[in-house]
């Protein structure tokens, strides 16, 4: 009986350090600098999810404007605060946004977030 106790224990403490270095590694998320481009928001698109965003960090050096599409799976906070919303996001607001591996190239370069923090 002492055994189980013990086993159970020590797989209890196991997982209290698994879920709290997860906790840490979406709170170093939020906050890292390591984001693919960074702007200002000069246009929203409610139509389509998009925001359009004056680059002050660039992926490439010739693009002075990228519009970002928001999907199910991009995360949006405000700096540590999760749960945010495509809604919540408005015109003049600074965003740090990390892309997903696809985008479309009409003119100005469309690309998917993966996550955005609001400034």
């Amino acid at each position: 009986m002492r055994n189980i106790s013990v086993n159970l224990c020590i797989m209890l403490v196991a997982v209290v350090l698994i879920s709290c270095q997860q906790s840490k590694q979406s709170s170093e998320k939020a906050t890292n600098d390591n984001y693919d481009i960074a702007g200002v928001v000069t246009e929203v698109n409610k139509e389509d999810y998009s925001i359009l965003l004056g680059l002050t960090k660039k992926v490439q050096e010739s693009e002075e404007q990228m519009w970002v599409r928001v999907s199910e799976d991009t995360t949006i906070s405000y700096k540590n605060e999760e749960g945010l919303s495509f809604e919540d996001i408005e015109q003049e607001a600074e965003l740090k946004v990390s892309l997903s591996d696809e985008c479309l190239e009409p003119g100005i370069r469309i690309c998917f977030a993966k996550d955005i923090v609001i400034q």
